[in-house]
């Protein structure tokens, strides 16, 4: 193993780091849902506002599920011993990137040329 391989250390620190990211995610998901169940306010110039703000919130909503999704990822590779592997090449992901972003999936340069594929 090279000295910026990912090592188990590595993923409890992101476990530690994840687990608390998740739960902040998921408490700001409920507050957003329990603001879009909430009653609206009989005024027509209120509820064209709450409509705008509706179109914000949802791009929120959605932005806050993907990083969800990518924690809770991260947390099955790590409870599946995958944790710290490119998802692509299958080469460890150097230590400092993982601090960096617990959820990262591949490594830099396969992250560099997925990046160019869809760019």
């Amino acid at each position: 193993m090279q000295a910026n391989d990912a090592t188990p250390a590595t993923g409890e620190m992101a476990w530690a780091r994840l687990v608390p990211h998740i739960l902040q995610l998921r408490r700001r998901l409920d507050r957003l849902e329990a603001a879009r169940l909430a009653p609206r306010d009989p005024d027509l110039g209120e509820q064209a506002l709450a409509a705008e703000g509706d179109e914000v919130d949802a791009a929120i909503e959605a932005a806050l599920r993907d990083k969800l999704s990518e924690a809770e990822a991260a947390l099955e590779r790590i409870a599946a011993g995958r944790y710290g592997r490119c998802l692509d090449c299958g080469e460890p992901i150097a230590e400092a990137r993982l601090r960096a972003l617990p959820t990262a999936r591949r490594c830099a340069a396969c992250e560099a040329r997925a990046g160019a594929a869809h760019g």
